[in-house]
């Protein structure tokens, strides 16, 4: 029997508007081709796909305090926050398929409107914390985390499309892990990585925290990252404690590289969502996921 007794809800986030590579809006529909949901439902769960959820365009978007479509990627964030609500409020442990990371921001606001002391793994190259005004280039990607956490406030304009947002985490409920390419104001916000016990626990996963040689197809690889094992381990101890309730895998961009590249990106993916829910290292030995090319 599985450490968890509950279903699972996969979203998927068809999103790239928080940063210049196009592509990794194929990040769900690649991850579901390779076997996404059936690797999963193949470990004895229950699994609900809610399919992508639904974006939009706001005309006249313009840019403001230097971050770029806020309007958009606001309304957009918003409904996903409302989705994470809705699964984790019916029970069940949400999946969320990226797209950009910028999908932390309604992944952890529409987790923590149901579990407010739910915890946050933040597994990635970059902390992500940038206030919109020290951002160096208006990437809403690079900023999630700080519309999240209380203590960077202070540094945070009224950016229009997000008044929705509540600053509901702590930074000291924040692990970071594999954290290597830093900007200056972000090292204010950046905690050691903590071990204990934690209420509930939301992993976000952006694959670019894997070295580069094993994710090359992802929009901001940095050398000098995770091993792919290093990467399952992580995963593996947190479904270990029972209580992982969100998990976000983000920045797999098909787009990018040769085919070999996305293949061995999309088998770090697979492997990293397998592990999250209990599938021994022992049984990747024995799986090859074919990687079909996206429409």
């Amino acid at each position: 029997m599985s450490l968890y007794e509950k279903s699972i809800g996969v979203v998927g986030i068809p999103f790239d508007k928080g940063q210049p590579c196009k592509g990794v809006n194929l990040g769900p529909e690649v991850l579901r081709r390779a076997g996404a949901v059936k690797i999963i439902e193949q470990l004895g769960y229950d699994v609900k796909d809610y399919g992508d959820i639904r974006l939009e365009d706001i005309p006249n978007d313009t840019s403001a305090y230097g971050v770029k479509l806020p309007r958009t990627i606001g309304a957009d964030m918003r409904r996903l926050s409302e989705t994470v609500s809705q699964v984790v409020g019916n029970g069940a442990i949400c999946l969320n398929l990226g797209g950009d990371h910028t999908l932390g921001i309604g992944s952890i606001n529409g987790h923590l409107q149901v579990k407010p002391n739910a915890a946050v793994i933040w597994i990635d190259a970059h902390a992500d914390l940038n206030p919109p005004l020290s951002s160096p280039s208006g990437n809403i990607h690079g900023m999630p985390l700080s519309f999240l956490v209380r203590e960077v406030q202070n540094y945070m304009p009224k950016l229009p499309g997000f008044d929705w947002v509540k600053p509901r985490l702590a930074a000291q409920d924040i692990a970071f892990i594999g954290i290597r390419d830093v900007d200056k104001a972000e090292k204010m916000g950046i905690h050691q990585v903590v071990e204990g016990a934690l209420n509930a626990v939301n992993p976000s996963f952006d694959i670019d925290a894997l070295d580069s040689s094993i994710c090359p197809s992802t929009g901001t690889p940095v050398s000098g990252g995770l091993t792919l094992r290093e990467g399952m381990y992580i995963v593996e101890k947190i479904f270990r404690t029972g209580n992982l309730s969100v998990f976000d895998i983000a920045e797999v961009n098909p787009k990018l590289g040769t085919p070999e590249d996305v293949a061995i990106t999309v088998n770090s993916a697979m492997s990293l969502i397998g592990a999250a829910f209990g599938k021994r290292t022992v049984d990747f030995i024995r799986d090859d996921y074919s990687i079909p090319k996206p429409n």
